[in-house]
């Protein structure tokens, strides 16, 4: 925090920039360390699983698995689609 104020960063403009991105990086950097790794092998996984099948998860890039964790894979066969908020369970 005090490096923020000693840039002429007032308190406002440091509130904010702590809640969107210094909370979520000091949580980040206080979670267990398998807790970590389980996150880092699901992305992985994530990036090289359904159209990005036939991809070597060595060849695979880090920008590359971010990009592809925000896109959303098609469903496995044998499984029931999620219903959304809004829908009852009679509509399904």
């Amino acid at each position: 925090m005090w490096r923020l104020w000693t840039k002429g960063w007032g308190l406002l403009a440091w509130w904010l920039w702590f809640r969107r991105e210094g909370f979520p990086q000091w949580v980040a950097w206080h979670l267990p360390h398998r807790i970590v790794m389980w996150c880092f092998y699901r992305v992985g996984a994530h990036a090289t699983c359904g159209q990005w099948g036939c991809e070597s998860p060595t060849d695979l890039k880090f920008f590359t698995a971010a990009d592809r964790w925000d896109i959303p894979h098609e469903r496995t066969e044998g499984r029931t689609p999620r219903r959304s908020r809004g829908e009852s369970a009679q509509q399904a």
